[in-house]
């Protein structure tokens, strides 16, 4: 349990670090990003796991779990759920590019001074929680 918490200690480190490099805008852009992506995520992996649920493999388990359903479901959930956030974060991405709006963050950031740096750093917190949370999940 002790190398999990040092894990999570410097991932929350690392974040706060990047985001005081970043900026406000930055990092206020990537938590948006990551919690709208994770929202729609889990309601389209909750739609497509009942939608294929007939269709979808099951493992078979012996013993005490035997015939049991829910895992298999908990499995599939995961799955598509990763699988989904990586596709929708990408879209996002491209639609940022597209519309030319990360020139405009990275223009807002060339003068960044020791507030929105300082606000980066406490803006990355919930970013790399919600990362962190995505990960233990």
């Amino acid at each position: 349990m002790e190398i999990v918490n040092i894990v999570v200690i410097a991932l929350f480190l690392s974040g706060v670090y990047l985001g005081y490099q970043r900026g406000l805008l930055k990092e206020l852009t990537d938590f948006l990003i990551l919690f709208f992506s994770s929202l729609l995520s889990g309601k389209l992996s909750d739609i497509l796991v009942g939608l294929l649920y007939k269709y979808i493999p099951f493992l078979n388990f012996n013993g005490k779990s035997e015939g049991l359903k829910s895992i298999n479901i908990i499995f599939w959930k995961l799955v598509l759920y990763l699988l989904l956030l990586v596709v929708i974060i990408f879209i996002f991405n491209k639609i940022i590019n597209k519309t030319k709006l990360s020139s405009k963050i990275l223009d807002s950031m060339v003068e960044t001074n020791l507030i929105t740096k300082v606000l980066g750093a406490l803006v990355s917190v919930p970013l790399i929680l919600t990362f962190i949370f995505n990960i233990s999940l």
